[in-house]
């Protein structure tokens, strides 16, 4: 499979302590080498993987400004 649009990523697959690819909406399971997460500023894949905390509302709010 290659490029996937028009769905949206719900979970991550977790390996041995990796992420080795995401689960999507409509219940595909997709491995990958590498993932690549454009979601935006309100993106829960990056806090799911690890990658990085919650921000701040006031953070979000003064970006989208």
């Amino acid at each position: 499979m290659g490029l996937v649009t028009s769905t949206t990523v719900v979970d991550i697959i977790r390996e041995n302590g990796y992420i080795r690819g995401v689960t999507m909406e409509k219940g595909w399971k997709i491995k990958a080498r590498l993932v690549i997460d454009a979601w935006g500023t309100q993106d829960n894949l990056s806090i799911k993987a690890g990658i990085r905390e919650r921000y701040a509302a006031e953070s979000i709010e003064l970006y989208m400004i």
